[in-house]
């Protein structure tokens, strides 16, 4: 595998934020998105991982 893998987290409570986590920290993952119904959480983790977020689930597929 030649170049990072775009990821995405749906759901970011805490055991999403773990896998936000881990996927923001692996050299061979580029956290690009997560998605979570409350906004709030979502925002929050994104700017933790300084990715972008969102609340509906079929941005998660549009995104790139």
């Amino acid at each position: 595998m030649s170049g990072k893998l775009k990821t995405a987290v749906i759901g970011v409570g805490t055991i999403g934020n773990r896998h936000a986590y881990a996927y923001h920290d692996h050299d061979r993952s580029d956290l690009i998105l997560v998605c979570d119904t409350n906004e709030e959480r979502a925002q929050k983790i994104s700017q933790t991982y300084n990715c972008e977020y969102t609340t509906e689930i079929a941005d998660v597929s549009a995104s790139d």
